[in-house]
């Protein structure tokens, strides 16, 4: 089953329930950190950040391949192929 929509009115990319990358998510949604995928230096480097299981996150805006996130009350700017390495689903479910 897939939700109707984001907040930004696109369709939601993620399945009910479902995991998607970081880079993927509709800006200013509540996501939830389920995994850090990546090499073991990577997955060390985005968990200093704040990116660890169960952290609350949500895009605030890209801008020329980067993605700026917010994470544990901070603004972080990462690539998008670092965002894609977050496997996050949303906070709550977002069905009409």
């Amino acid at each position: 089953m897939w939700a109707e929509e984001s907040v930004s009115g696109r369709a939601n990319p993620a399945p009910i329930g479902g995991v998607i990358p970081l880079a993927m998510a509709d800006s200013g949604v509540e996501m939830q950190v389920m995994s850090v995928k990546g090499k073991e230096d990577t997955k060390r480097f985005l968990e200093t950040l704040g990116f660890t299981r169960g952290s609350e996150v949500s895009v605030v805006n890209r801008m020329g391949g980067n993605v700026i996130v917010r994470v544990k009350e901070s603004r972080i700017a990462i690539s998008q192929s670092m965002a894609a390495k977050i496997l996050c689903c949303g906070k709550e479910q977002h069905v009409l």
